[in-house]
């Protein structure tokens, strides 16, 4: 073969424009983390009973609110190797290995978020005393998964492409303007900016995870900063869903039974389904 015999072309200044116009670019600080601690479940009773004083929606609101990092998880194929007679070592699939979650946050100054996760990982094996769960009967031994596992969402949002008709993408849907004093909440005026509402455009529900792994914090008597703390999570597995102009595909759980999952009222109030 040669170069001759194909037709290539130089992508062009023209071309890229016109992509880039009508597929824009992805902004890493446009996302959302819930972390699901079901209302009434194991778990949360056992953070309600301890003597940190958990406020009521702070499970729900302020966890994703502190959440100041996260990764959306990765995965990677495991292969063999294999050769028929004389061939290079070819490679095929058997498995996969998904990556660990990652997310880290900002300390608040009652250390209410630091001594949740204390909670729940001595919840999930009691290595340490001091909290309720810690007895005779439970030193060093493990609790059942599904008393500690929770499902986490992560959800991608990207800046609305000002085009037309104030639409976004090639979907037409009609964008929603941010008002005034949403944007600079001291400020009394309700009227509509020039600013658009943040696009939802992917979805990652990740299953039964668990935080696995609290990295240590550094405090130092050098430049004042923000305490900040990371946590490792491992899961069960995870799907992803595109968002196709505001509609979200089904959300499926591949280990147990592969079911649809209903999401409920939660994706519906966030997407305006």
């Amino acid at each position: 073969m040669r170069i001759s015999d194909l037709e290539i072309q130089m992508s062009n200044l023209k071309e890229f424009r016109a992509n880039i116009w009508k597929y824009g670019f992805s902004a890493n600080n446009l996302y959302d983390v819930i972390i699901e601690i079901p209302t009434g479940g194991a778990l949360y009773k056992e953070l309600q009973s301890n003597n940190i004083a958990i406020p009521d929606g702070f499970l729900k609101n302020n966890l994703r609110l502190y959440c100041d990092e996260a990764s959306m998880p990765g995965v990677q194929m495991s292969t063999g190797e294999y050769r028929v007679t004389n061939s290079p070592q070819l490679k095929y699939v058997y498995g996969s290995v998904f990556s660990e979650l990652s997310l880290s946050f900002l300390m608040d100054a009652e250390n209410i978020i630091k001594g949740l996760f204390d909670i729940w990982t001595n919840w999930m094996y009691g290595y340490s005393a001091g909290t309720s769960g810690w007895s005779a009967t439970n030193r060093f031994r493990a609790n059942y998964r599904d008393d500690y596992a929770v499902d986490i969402i992560i959800v991608k949002y990207e800046k609305p492409i000002f085009g037309k008709n104030e639409t976004f993408f090639s979907g037409g849907r009609l964008m929603k303007r941010e008002s005034k004093n949403t944007i600079l909440p001291d400020l009394n005026d309700t009227s509509m900016s020039k600013f658009f509402q943040p696009v939802p455009v992917h979805a990652t529900r990740i299953f039964n995870a668990f935080p696995a792994n609290i990295a240590s914090i550094p405090l130092s008597y050098g430049d004042t900063s923000l305490n900040k703390f990371s946590v490792g999570f491992e899961y069960e597995s995870y799907t992803t869903t595109a968002i196709n102009d505001g509609k979200i595909t089904g959300v499926k759980d591949s280990v147990n039974g592969g079911f649809d999952l209903d999401l409920g009222d939660f994706f519906r109030n966030l997407f305006n389904l």
